[in-house]
């Protein structure tokens, strides 16, 4: 049976909460500079230190989103007491943080889990399938050309299904931190503002010439 976690509440606004809001907003933000500010974005390339990254720009910017989202998943983590030392030191029989991780949810919240993973994941793969790196990183913005695809997943019937996959692996994410202490803390409200982040970036490429 699952664990009855609610009723739910608005969170209490502390330093550490709205920090983790700021790293939840990271890659976003990103997202946002490079599609207002491409021209700048391409120039910033060719100096220290971005151009230790690569020449490409497209490169660099899928750097720059794969750094913020790691620093996000590790951050969150911490801000849910669960980084890797405290983690093998409630588990201290398991091997490694992700195992001690798998031990201390529930059967429902790992399938559960799994499942939005999975789906979410999977949109991911097609994405990257249907428009290579340079579609995903911005690349008809940043010198690269990109054909329109109306392959899977832009047939689906949903916009953005790059947005859609990546929010749905973070509920999957999510689900797996869902404990009575993370709710009590805000985990619900993280996860709305993790989805209010991904809605602002579609209609941030809802705007100008993503033609």
């Amino acid at each position: 049976m699952p664990v009855p976690y609610l009723p739910l509440k608005m969170p209490e606004l502390t330093p550490k909460f709205l920090q983790q809001c700021g790293f939840i907003a990271m890659s976003h933000l990103v997202y946002a500079f490079v599609w207002f500010k491409s021209s700048l974005f391409k120039k910033l390339c060719k100096k220290l230190p971005l151009k230790l990254v690569s020449k490409k720009p497209v490169v660099v910017f899928e750097v720059l989103v794969l750094v913020s989202k790691t620093v996000q998943q590790l951050t969150l983590l911490s801000w849910a007491g669960l980084p890797p030392k405290t983690l093998l030191a409630k588990f201290p029989t398991s091997p490694d943080a992700v195992s001690a991780l798998i031990a201390s949810v529930t059967q429902d919240q790992l399938l559960a889990a799994g499942l939005l993973l999975g789906v979410g994941q999977g949109l991911n793969v097609a994405i990257y399938k249907a428009i290579g790196r340079d579609g995903v990183y911005y690349g008809f913005k940043l010198g690269r050309k990109v054909e329109w695809s109306t392959a899977f997943p832009f047939n689906a019937g949903f916009r953005h299904p790059q947005y859609v996959g990546g929010f749905i692996c973070q509920l999957g994410v999510l689900l797996l931190l869902a404990t009575p202490s993370t709710v009590a803390d805000g985990l619900a409200a993280l996860g709305a503002f993790w989805a209010l982040c991904y809605v602002l970036t579609s209609v941030v490429e809802s705007m100008g010439d993503n033609n």
